[in-house]
């Protein structure tokens, strides 16, 4: 059984669902279709009806494929993840996709790569998994605890974090995440300081990320003042354990797509 989950820019192209209905007759193909309209609802339909699939395709944005892949403890261990687009993305290139048609054909030629999936609490990600704090009324800094392989302990203030999969890098490493630390830092626009008077600022404030931290680890416990953000929105709660538990996740791309193209090149740390 086929498990489509199609996100709403899938559903607003009439010639992708032409083309959809002609691949499943063409293929006989055994199909459940789903209209995704937040992550809530692969959730709930995965919990339902998760080990009925033996492949899910997420038909869409990258965000219904990455949601597909966090929820997998709800699917059965030998399911296949596939992935249609409706928009070039970094996804799409990593897996051999040029657009819906030959997402659809790709399916069809059925190759099957095995990444490692890397779990955030009781989900999991193949490649980088972003932590951001709600937004904040009071403007007070987010204070942070983050405990690396339980030998090394950092409080710091947090506006954003970004964790790395290593497993899928091009280079090996002795450890399986990297994670980057950024914060809030107030950028002045001088513009408007005409007379150019020294530390007088009649201009505009933003703020910009910038970049904190950046460590290797195991495994990583985050504790936060306030709620994080998964990428999907979500609140997390604390504390936020990364890379406790690994995961196999098979992963259909295309025919001839070398390995090395599918995986990240990697940052230094």
């Amino acid at each position: 059984m086929y498990g489509l989950f199609i996100d709403k820019s899938a559903t607003d192209s009439k010639s992708l669902l032409e083309h959809l209905s002609i691949w499943k007759q063409k293929n006989s193909l055994q199909t459940q279709e789903y209209q995704i309209n937040n992550v809530d609802d692969i959730t709930t339909t995965l919990k339902e009806n998760g080990s009925k699939f033996n492949t899910v395709v997420a038909i869409g944005s990258p965000d219904v494929l990455e949601s597909l892949i966090a929820d997998s403890r709800l699917l059965n261990p030998e399911t296949a993840f596939a992935y249609v687009p409706t928009s070039k993305s970094l996804l799409s290139k990593r897996l051999g996709i040029k657009d819906y048609r030959d997402g659809f054909d790709v399916i069809a030629q059925r190759k099957v790569v095995e990444l490692t999936a890397l779990s955030v609490n009781q989900h999991f990600f193949l490649f980088d998994y972003v932590l951001s704090t709600e937004p904040n009324k009071s403007n007070e800094p987010v204070k942070s605890i983050i405990r690396i392989d339980k030998n090394l302990e950092i409080k710091m203030n947090t506006y954003r974090i970004v964790v790395h999969n290593r497993n899928q890098e091009v280079s090996p490493h002795s450890t399986a995440l990297l994670i980057e630390i950024f914060n809030k830092r107030l950028k002045h626009d001088k513009s408007s300081n005409v007379l150019k008077i020294p530390g007088v600022n009649m201009g505009q404030s933003t703020t910009e990320d910038t970049l904190q931290l950046r460590l290797p680890a195991q495994n990583i416990a985050i504790e936060s003042s306030q709620s994080m953000n998964s990428m999907s929105g979500k609140s997390i709660k604390n504390p936020i354990r990364i890379g406790f538990r690994k995961k196999t996740i098979r992963i259909i791309v295309k025919r001839g797509q070398e390995i090395q193209s599918i995986m990240s090149p990697g940052l230094i740390s």
